[in-house]
């Protein structure tokens, strides 16, 4: 969302503060995209059963092919076709779902272990 809400401002003032914000936005999303990405690598490895992980990996490059689908239709939509407006309600979007999957994921790192503690039970 900070990118976004960068991006966004970037309209608002003179060249130096454009290109500044920019700057500093496109730092803040590479940063945010290297969380992500370490955050993926979790979610297709980690929390993957050994028997399943290539299923995971099918789920995950699928989901990533309908994003890279959609993104253009999105990006034409809020930040080009709303401007200002657009970029906060991308940015939004984002924070919404980075939140939302907190417990998402502490839910399925939850049942893994169990699932790990009750196969060591079974195996005594």
């Amino acid at each position: 969302m900070a990118s976004m809400v960068l991006f966004a401002g970037a309209s608002g003032g003179g060249v130096v503060v454009a290109v500044a914000l920019l700057a500093v936005g496109a730092l803040v999303q590479v940063i945010g995209e290297l969380l992500q990405s370490s955050g993926s690598f979790l979610l297709g490895f980690d929390l993957a059963a050994d028997e399943a992980q290539g299923q995971y990996q099918g789920v995950w490059n699928t989901s990533m092919s309908i994003s890279t689908m959609l993104a253009p239709m999105v990006l034409a939509l809020l930040p080009l076709g709303l401007g200002v407006p657009g970029w906060i309600i991308l940015g939004v979007w984002f924070a919404v779902i980075g939140v939302l999957f907190v417990p998402v994921v502490r839910w399925a790192a939850a049942r893994r272990t169990a699932t790990l503690e009750r196969a060591a039970a079974y195996s005594l």
